[in-house]
């Protein structure tokens, strides 16, 4: 019988030592298959709520971006509060 991979979590994409993701690493958190994530992204379309790079056929996700969007936060910094006033 085929052994079952655990969950990923977002701490687990966190955790990656890279700065730009590829289907593979966030397909398992998204609850589908990098071949998904690459046929949705063709001809130009982002279903997603993170941005998708695409160069050809390879499919990149900034991961900074990819953490914000799935926590549900603005990918714009936040002004410290000494610079707001």
């Amino acid at each position: 019988m085929a052994e079952r991979k655990r969950a990923v979590t977002l701490e687990d994409i966190e955790a990656l030592n890279k700065e730009m993701l590829v289907p593979t690493d966030i397909a398992g958190f998204l609850g589908c298959s990098p071949y998904t994530i690459n046929v949705a992204t063709r001809d130009g379309k982002n279903p997603f709520p993170f941005p998708v790079i695409r160069m050809g056929n390879r499919v990149r996700i900034p991961k900074r971006l990819f953490v914000v969007a799935m926590r549900g936060e603005s990918p714009v910094s936040r002004v410290p509060e000494e610079v707001a006033g």
